[in-house]
């Protein structure tokens, strides 16, 4: 029998995922569309000196919440999940939004 507990649980992580695959769904589709046409989100355009940058940082982090996805679906021990899947994922997340910050700022001229 089902207690209540469960069922919350798993309503959440039911959400937890959704909205994980949303932002992956939409960073990899940004990070596409910043690549192919130089295209980005129209908050960003003054600011944005480089789009093509730009666009592997959002593939970067789009591939992190994938993987972040794959281990929570795929992985039950908490040990193996957190070296296999949750470190690399944080690790992309920072060299993600390394990139785009790094797309911001105007390169040297000398």
């Amino acid at each position: 029998m089902w207690s209540t507990r469960q069922g919350v649980e798993q309503n959440v992580n039911g959400y937890a995922i959704a909205l994980n695959a949303t932002v992956m769904v939409l960073a990899g589709a940004g990070g596409v569309a910043a690549l192919a046409t130089g295209w980005v989100f129209p908050p960003l355009r003054k600011r944005l000196v480089r789009p093509q940058l730009y666009g592997y940082g959002l593939l970067v982090v789009a591939a992190a919440f994938a993987l972040q996805l794959a281990g929570g679906l795929l992985v039950d021990d908490q040990a193996t999940e957190l070296s296999f899947f949750t470190i690399p994922t944080a690790v992309g997340l920072v060299a993600g939004l390394g990139l785009t910050v790094f797309a911001q700022i105007a390169p040297r001229r000398r």
